[in-house]
């Protein structure tokens, strides 16, 4: 069975990895709680669209700490 990643899991890939496991992890863990996809076109998609978004949005949360860092550093 081959499925998309939603999580960081240990031992097993990262976020929009597409692995290869056995039936019963991915359909009575991975999936049932929400750590995978179906590995599909739309899935696939889906899941490289949150991947650039969540790295969008850790680029402007660094860039608001680098200013506050600068900010505090002239202070002193």
């Amino acid at each position: 069975m081959e499925i998309v990643l939603l999580e960081n899991i240990k031992n097993l890939g990262k976020i929009g990895d597409i692995v290869k496991i056995k039936r019963g992890y991915g359909r009575n863990f991975l999936i049932k709680y929400g750590k995978a996809l179906k590995a599909s076109k739309a899935n696939i998609d889906l899941v490289n669209k949150k991947k650039i978004e969540l790295n969008e949005k850790n680029i402007t949360l660094k860039k608001n700490a680098k200013k506050i860092f600068d900010i505090i550093n002239k202070k002193n």
